[in-house]
């Protein structure tokens, strides 16, 4: 949004992989950050980003195998959803842009 930034999901370093369903959110007005307090449904890390003026969408990533899911936050609630289409395959280390 044009307010704030969103960092979600991830990887713990760890021996045994932990996947991270958290999501950080940064206020760009004072660069300070807070816990969103709704989670991606799932973890995993490799997650590719892209959005549009309301929303923002995290795709596919990596939780042992590989996801096609495609989980959307609404800017205005902060809420995660399904926008019932994943991706054509599971994946990760993908890239996204937006217009």
């Amino acid at each position: 949004s044009s307010s704030y930034g969103y960092f979600a999901g991830g990887r713990v370093p760890s021996a045994s992989p932990q996947y991270v369903d958290t999501v950080d959110r940064i206020d760009f007005s004072s660069e300070t950050r807070s816990l969103l307090g709704d989670n991606l449904p799932q973890g995993r890390s490799r997650l590719a980003p892209t959005s549009s003026d309301f929303y923002g969408y995290f795709g596919a990533g990596y939780n042992n195998p590989g996801a096609d899911t495609v989980d959307r936050i609404d800017f205005s609630s902060e809420t995660f959803s399904a926008p019932g289409n994943n991706l054509s395959k599971a994946r990760w280390y993908l890239a996204a842009v937006s217009n």
